[in-house]
């Protein structure tokens, strides 16, 4: 239910924002990478807002949705975005409950860790199915999170701040 003041703030208003702000990061990408022949990959900062900001099962679907998107429009081995991401998502989970304060070198940390792991994991998908090891230019993707990730994370929760619901509907803060 919304409050008088905020009439969009729901759960449905705030993960149909930010899954289309995912979505139009992803087209972006893409298109930047088809203009420019320089293919980077922002959406670990997106896996990094939903491991920090959304409930488990939450951030796992929509993870697993942007992955799939990210599969589609990358060019990669089918699964192999999706899996990173995933890994990515899990891996933050595990080591952050929520920071105190996310301040941009936290942010930067964890985009860095994010990168890794979303790398890792695809690394690791690779070598056991026996595929191509993963081009420098795939692992060198992840740079571009790293200096992305302050304004990127700034401008998730600029975007998402209104449709935010409040604490009783379930949603990790």
């Amino acid at each position: 239910m919304a409050r008088p003041g905020r009439p969009l703030e729901s759960a449905p208003a705030w993960y149909g924002v930010l899954g289309a702000t995912a979505s139009v990061l992803i087209c972006a990408q893409a298109v930047f990478a088809a203009e420019t022949g320089l293919a980077v990959d922002l959406t670990p900062v997106v896996v990094i807002f939903w491991a920090v900001e959304l409930d488990l099962l939450a951030g796992v679907i929509m993870t697993a949705v942007v992955g799939y998107v990210a599969d589609a429009l990358s060019g990669a081995p089918p699964g192999s975005m999706m899996a990173g991401h995933l890994g990515a998502f899990i891996a933050l989970r595990a080591v952050v409950r929520r920071p105190p304060v996310m301040s941009p070198p936290v942010i930067v940390l964890l985009a860095a860790w994010a990168a890794v792991t979303s790398v890792g994991a695809r690394a690791l998908l690779h070598a056991g199915f026996g595929g191509d090891a993963l081009p420098a230019a795939s692992m060198a993707r992840g740079a571009a999170v790293v200096v992305a990730a302050v304004p990127l994370y700034a401008l998730l929760r600029r975007l998402s701040e209104p449709f935010r619901p409040r604490e009783e509907a379930g949603l990790r803060r």
